[in-house]
């Protein structure tokens, strides 16, 4: 060495120079001279790792700057369950499927408005109406401020169907 700098060895195999006296690391101070072995006294020490992405703290901002809004999420309900539920007759089979297609359609069309913050659930039942009566019920642990919902229930001649979208608020 030239005698104005200390050297170290890291565990990425290269041989750099700290320049200035001390022994203080700083990124701006490193130089790459050549590459060596490592000593067993520095393997874990890897200094590529220091500068792999730009580390944000936590903001600490309780509220959501788009929260959910259940008059638009009950409109998108309205729209997609009557438009493919209106001149449908009750079928088991078909409306098993439906009910996966309807939630997948109702989920990305809310995740379009882009709530922050929030976990979506969509749920949707179809039952055959034949003069009974239909309980449903859903259990959660419920923040009553930040937590929403929106339902819509659609109703024919031959079917009872439900939607529900929560929007659950997560920090």
């Amino acid at each position: 060495m030239d005698g104005t700098g200390s050297s170290i060895h890291c565990s990425t195999k290269y041989y750099i120079v700290v320049h200035g006296c001390g022994s203080s690391l700083s990124a701006a101070t490193l130089t790459l001279v050549c590459s060596r072995l490592v000593p067993d006294s520095m393997v874990g020490y890897n200094v590529a790792s220091q500068h792999q992405g730009i580390k944000y703290l936590n903001s600490y901002r309780l509220h959501s700057k788009n929260p959910f809004h259940t008059e638009k999420v009950e409109k998108i309900l309205q729209d997609v369950m009557d438009e493919r539920l209106n001149q449908l007759v009750y079928e088991p089979t078909v409306c098993t499927k439906l009910c996966v297609d309807l939630a997948a359609d109702i989920r990305a069309k809310v995740k379009a408005l882009q709530f922050e913050r929030y976990k979506l659930i969509c749920l949707v039942q179809i039952c055959e109406k034949n003069n009974q009566s239909v309980v449903s019920q859903s259990k959660f642990l419920w923040d009553s401020e930040r937590d929403k919902y929106a339902v819509y229930s659609f109703e024919n001649s031959t079917l009872l169907a439900a939607a529900l979208v929560y929007g659950i608020y997560y920090e």
